[in-house]
């Protein structure tokens, strides 16, 4: 009918007669709210996924490619889809502003991080302003960044999981992460198949008479048992076959 609404939020609508629990606010008068029942004028809902139109256009290392992004303001969910490119494969994220969490999906299992807070109805906006521009890696800055596998998520753990997961991991297994930041010269001997000594951080190091655990990282590949690190001495039995 003219007047744009915001979704807000999801209730129970059956007093009101409303086709759906959607809660919604009025764009240019927020404050009170509205649900929707049957009526003569023409509605165009809102609420579902919303595709960010046209893709942000990337050169990197001498590869155009064009990444896609939706936001799902029901769900407060951002979906990030990165196609193969140089010598990366295919690589999708989830972010989901509710719960904090980010997952990313490549090489056939998905990665479960948790972030804390997450504004990811700001950074869908940022995106669509971006994708109108065509960006190049001299106009972005570079962090690096490891994900320790810490444990895989069973069957128990995965029921408790957001449909939108596990949805998106539907064909893949799912393993809790723990993002780390590393500068270049780790990232690359990481990359290179070296061992890498993570150093303690600065609130743990704060008392020099505390303890500490220093983290030993390496990228072996999937056929690592249990995702380690085998045994550089050979033989032996890990924990993982007990």
């Amino acid at each position: 009918g003219g007047v744009s609404y915001t979704l807000e939020h999801e209730a129970d609508t059956s007093d009101y007669n409303c086709l759906a629990n959607c809660v919604y606010q009025r764009e240019l008068d927020p404050g009170q709210l509205f649900c929707f029942a049957s009526g003569d004028l023409e509605v165009v809902c809102g609420g579902e996924v919303t595709e960010i139109p046209g893709g942000l256009s990337i050169t990197e290392n001498g590869t155009t490619f064009v990444e896609t992004s939706s936001y799902n303001p029901r769900t407060n969910t951002l979906t990030i889809s990165v196609p193969a490119h140089n010598a990366y494969g295919q690589t999708d994220f989830l972010l989901d502003g509710n719960l904090g969490q980010t997952v990313m999906k490549s090489n056939g299992s998905c990665m479960l991080s948790n972030h804390g807070d997450l504004n990811v109805r700001e950074m869908a906006e940022k995106l669509q302003q971006m994708n109108q521009l065509t960006a190049d890696e001299n106009q972005f800055s570079t962090d690096y960044l490891i994900k320790v596998r810490r444990s895989r998520v069973g069957y128990m753990e995965r029921a408790k999981l957001t449909n939108e997961t596990n949805e998106f991991c539907k064909e893949e297994g799912i393993i809790n992460t723990e993002d780390k930041s590393v500068n270049k010269g780790e990232f690359e001997e990481l990359a290179g198949g070296d061992m890498v000594i993570l150093d303690k951080d600065e609130e743990s190091a704060s008392n020099e008479d505390q303890c500490w655990i220093k983290e030993a990282c390496t990228n072996p590949g999937p056929n690592a048992c249990g995702y380690g690190w085998p045994n550089p001495a050979g033989g032996g039995i890990s924990a993982h076959q007990l």
